[in-house]
Order: structure tokens, then sequence, then C-alpha cells
């Protein structure tokens, strides 16, 4: 007999930079590749481990969790704003940014590596 594995739905919100707990939650629902997982946003900022948070979402990617979609919040938009324009970075600073930057070991918006960029800039913007 075959078994059917049902995929359920999971959304997970505001992380702001808290790895320990993002992957908590994982661990608790036992993520699996069929599911579909829904990140709504605020995935940086605030917390100290917003680098760690973004190298687990391309971890699970990489690792064959296709179903992972990331809603685009309002801190990574302040982080691209600040990118595309340096005279609103002192926005996001003052947001929770410089626990972004201090998590990436660098000093300005524009020298967080592509990858991770081009991983938010992926996101869909509603």
């Amino acid at each position: 007999m075959m078994k059917i594995s049902r995929m359920r739905l999971i959304v997970v919100a505001d992380i702001h930079g808290n790895n320990d707990k993002f992957r908590k939650a994982l661990k608790s629902f036992s993520l699996r590749r069929t599911d579909k997982l829904i990140l709504l946003g605020d995935l940086i900022d605030r917390g100290k481990k917003s680098k760690d948070v973004l190298d687990t979402i391309i971890l699970l990617k990489n690792s064959g969790f296709d179903n992972i979609i990331i809603i685009r919040g309002n801190h990574e938009q302040m982080l691209l704003d600040s990118i595309d324009d340096e005279n609103k970075e002192y926005i996001w600073l003052k947001n929770g940014g410089d626990k972004t930057l201090q998590s990436f070991r660098v000093n300005f918006a524009n020298q967080i590596p592509q990858l991770y960029i081009d991983l938010i800039k992926s996101s869909v913007f509603l």
C-alpha cells in the first residue's frame, strides 16, 4: 500500500533576526519537503542573528525544500531601499538594521553579500 503524504501549510511571521526561535519552530512541526512554508516578512532586524536566519532559509532551499514562499516585509524593504539610496539607510538603522549589519559584520547595507540581497529581492512584494 502506498502512503500518500499530504502537504501542510505552515506560516511563520516576524522572525526579526531570532534564528534560535526560528529553528525551534521549524523543528516543532517537523518540516517536511512536501510542506509549503510561507514566511511573512520581517525576517531581519532587531535580533542579533539576521544573517543566520537567511542562512537557514538558504540551507532549506539547498536541501530540497522547494515550497518556501517569502513575503517581503517592511524591514526587508527598508534594507533594499537603503542600498538603492544611502540617504534612507538611517531609517533602516533606527528600525533595527544596525543589528543586521552587526550579524553580517559589515558597516553599510551595500556591503551585505549579494547572495543575501538576491534572496531578499526574490521575495514576493505585496
